[in-house]
């Protein structure tokens, strides 16, 4: 769906015709794409899913289109949640030979106007630069990170949260139940954005290693799922918010296909339901025929270490001194989880 939102005036005198695209728009997923070519492989795939429709089922998408003499000047997107109202703002992008001429301020007015008129409750977003951050600020975007001028950024509606410290205590809220599912697209924003950006993961969670590592965000590792490389879970709440996902995907050789890589991620005020959540989530790897499953940790990461032996895991090998943690080297632990050791079979670790 095309809406014509309004013609401005620039101060170059030029009109610019503003439109809002719903995809999936045939005559704009070309342009847009085009467009937006310039974005590395990983955000061109997830634009691409998003112009084509794919995630129609998961998640509202509109891209706010900035138009002079037919062509396309200036854009920026945003998408929410359906199921949950978190959403992610970005793609801001604006021809060179168009710059300085007020266009992204233009559609911001129509974009923030348009989120605050949606079934949205906050928008995340990065910033790479002070300046950047600045502009945002204008628009009622805050720094997630205390002390920072610049980085992570939330846009809440009032009548739901103030700020992100408000936004996190009642998204995280404690002791709530949840259900272990497959993922869905639907699922990205608040994985990547609400959990990954939420105080306890940055302040308590260390980077993935080893094949773990290829799988930084929750988007990536839905590409490998849609690629057919295993599946994701996530730990939904009683009230539907997020608070742990993790991921069984093949990330090896075609000599390693049927061997899948566990990690998992999951908040602080959820850390006592850790193990429960990993049992679950390779149980439903298991069910789905998926028979032998590693994980990758550094030896200084109790309690991840405690949490995949509570869930069943068993240490099966060892690298001495792989990982460097500080100023401290520590071993790569591998775990298993197999079908044929997952009740705790007692097996010799290997070690070099």
């Amino acid at each position: 769906m095309i809406t014509e939102l309004g013609t401005v005036k620039l101060k170059t005198g030029e009109n610019l015709s503003v439109k809002c695209v719903e995809p999936p728009e045939a005559v704009y997923n070309e342009k847009l794409r085009r467009f937006l070519e310039h974005k590395g492989d990983s955000s061109m795939r997830d634009i691409c899913e998003r112009l084509n429709g794919n995630y129609t089922e998961f998640c509202i998408d509109k891209y706010f289109t900035g138009e002079i003499a037919g062509n396309i000047a200036a854009q920026m997107w945003y998408g929410i949640s359906l199921k949950t109202g978190m959403g992610n703002f970005g793609h801001v992008y604006t021809e060179p030979e168009h710059r300085k001429k007020g266009i992204v301020n233009e559609l911001m007015g129509f974009l923030i106007e348009d989120f605050q008129n949606s079934p949205g409750k906050a928008l995340f977003c990065g910033t790479g630069s002070p300046w950047i951050a600045d502009i945002y600020r204008k628009y009622g975007f805050q720094l997630i990170k205390q002390g920072a001028d610049y980085g992570p950024m939330v846009l809440t509606k009032q009548n739901y949260a103030e700020n992100f410290n408000e936004l996190e205590k009642k998204y995280f809220a404690p002791d709530l139940s949840f259900t272990v599912r497959i993922a869905d697209p639907g699922d990205q924003f608040d994985c990547d954005k609400v959990l990954g950006y939420s105080k306890g993961i940055r302040e308590l969670a260390s980077p993935r290693i080893f094949l773990s590592a290829q799988i930084p965000t929750f988007m990536e590792a839905m590409f490998r799922v849609k690629d057919k490389k295993g599946l994701v879970t996530v730990a939904e709440t009683s009230i539907g918010s997020i608070v742990g996902w993790s991921f069984v995907l093949n990330l090896g050789s075609p000599d390693e296909q049927e061997a899948k890589v566990f990690d998992f991620m999951i908040h602080p005020n959820y850390s006592k339901q850790a193990e429960q959540f990993i049992k679950q989530s390779t149980q439903l790897a298991i069910d789905r025929g998926i028979t032998k499953i590693y994980s990758y940790v550094c030896s200084n990461e109790s309690k991840k270490i405690k949490n995949l032996l509570g869930a069943g895991f068993i240490e099966v090998a060892r690298i001495h001194n792989y990982c460097m943690r500080g100023n401290k080297n520590c071993d790569l632990l591998i775990f298993s989880a197999d079908s044929g050791n997952y009740n705790c079979k007692k097996m010799k670790v290997a070690e070099i």
